[in-house]
């Protein structure tokens, strides 16, 4: 499977959630690519949403036996440049999940992140690339 994207908790919410406003948009982004990888502490925070909002903890976890959504990132090993990355972007506040997400865009870096979070505009991978993403 060739993934091109990297889903944040606000698209994956937004693509489960028909009444978010972000819907319709995170619905189109899934016509194009044809999968998409994320970390558990993002599939979390979606698990949280969706159980907390939607009643349904494993809309998230359905995504995942589909096959459209993928676990692509460990923080084992990674502990210290999660650390400094959240460390940098205190001010910002910065989560885990955030962090988690970088760190995927330096790995991954032809792949294109997918969020509603306008904070990834101020991130930057590496120190000071911009990160590729998709906003509604």
């Amino acid at each position: 499977m060739s993934v091109l994207a990297i889903a944040d908790t606000g698209f994956l919410y937004a693509y489960l959630d028909p009444d978010d406003q972000h819907h319709a948009w995170a619905r189109e982004q899934f016509t194009q690519f044809p999968a998409f990888v994320t970390c558990e502490a993002v599939l979390t925070e979606v698990a949280h949403l969706t159980g907390t909002r939607l009643n349904n903890p494993h809309l998230a976890l359905d995504m995942i036996a589909l096959g459209v959504l993928d676990i692509g990132y460990s923080v084992h090993g990674d502990a210290s440049d999660l650390r400094a990355l959240m460390a940098k972007y205190a001010d910002v506040p910065m989560d885990l999940a955030d962090a988690c997400l970088v760190r995927m865009t330096e790995q991954h870096r032809r792949h294109t992140l997918l969020t509603v979070d306008s904070d990834f505009l101020i991130y930057r991978r590496h120190g000071d690339q911009v990160i590729n993403v998709l906003t509604p």
